[in-house]
């Protein structure tokens, strides 16, 4: 048997607890700038994003969207959250879980990433990744993947002009 001290106790409890909840489906999560994260986002395929506690797991609030939802990522501010969902990218309030705007990509996103510097938002599904404009969600670029391609993944650096595709 391993004895853990008391501080690590809380923060293995969490991880494990995340871990069980990412089994599920895309999570994201929201922290303030120098603090601990404090919401987990899930996305289960459905067209409900649910936002729970993450120290409890507690629900905290649902977010409907239009279409099933498989992409998360939250804003550098935290101020909002994107969802792929449908065929397009949608911007949710975490703190009330009202939806704001949404803009059709003509990808199912299976990736998503938001550049904190710029905080654009970077979406990718199928060969094709799509980059929108923060606030707005105006379609800036699009490009495509060479054949055989397919993005599952998305990650930017914080100018957002750099990108890794898996």
């Amino acid at each position: 048997m391993v004895v853990l001290p008391s501080r690590v106790r809380p923060r293995l409890a969490r991880a494990l607890a995340l871990t069980a909840v990412g089994a599920l489906g895309p999570v994201a999560l929201l922290a303030p700038a120098g603090a601990e994260a404090r919401t987990v986002a899930l996305a289960d395929g459905s067209s409900r994003v649910r936002l729970l506690d993450l120290r409890s797991l507690a629900p905290q609030r649902t977010a409907r969207v239009p279409g099933r939802s498989y992409a998360l990522a939250f804003g550098g501010d935290g101020a909002q959250l994107y969802v792929g969902a449908g065929h397009g990218v949608v911007a949710v309030d975490p703190s009330t879980g009202a939806v704001g705007g949404s803009r059709p990509t003509g990808i199912t996103p299976r990736g998503l990433a938001v550049a904190t510097a710029s905080g654009r938002v970077v979406a990718g599904g199928g060969r094709r990744l799509v980059v929108l404009e923060p606030g707005s969600l105006a379609r800036g670029a699009t490009i495509t993947l060479e054949r055989g391609a397919g993005v599952t993944a998305v990650a930017v650096d914080a100018s957002g002009s750099r990108a890794l595709v898996a």
